[in-house]
């Protein structure tokens, strides 16, 4: 994450294996998969980018976008 002042965040890395059996690929190819990160960013607008690898298939797919973070209020979550 990078914010709008230049503030750069640590890189994490959150390793999600995907296994699909060979029987099921054809359909799976089609499907999504997904999972929840929570970060802890300043308030303000952030530049996100999320990469996401493939072992068995040597690819690699990186997509960015904008996120806008609030601030913390009492009681929230």
């Amino acid at each position: 994450a990078r914010d709008d002042e230049g503030r750069v965040s640590d890189i994490n890395e959150i390793v999600l294996p995907v296994r699909i059996p060979d029987d099921k690929f054809g359909t799976a190819a089609a499907q999504n998969v997904g999972t929840r990160v929570t970060l802890l960013l300043r308030p303000g607008r952030h530049t996100l980018a999320v990469g996401v690898r493939d072992e068995l298939g040597h690819t690699d797919s990186t997509v960015t976008g904008v996120y806008t973070a609030g601030r913390l209020t009492k009681g929230s979550k």
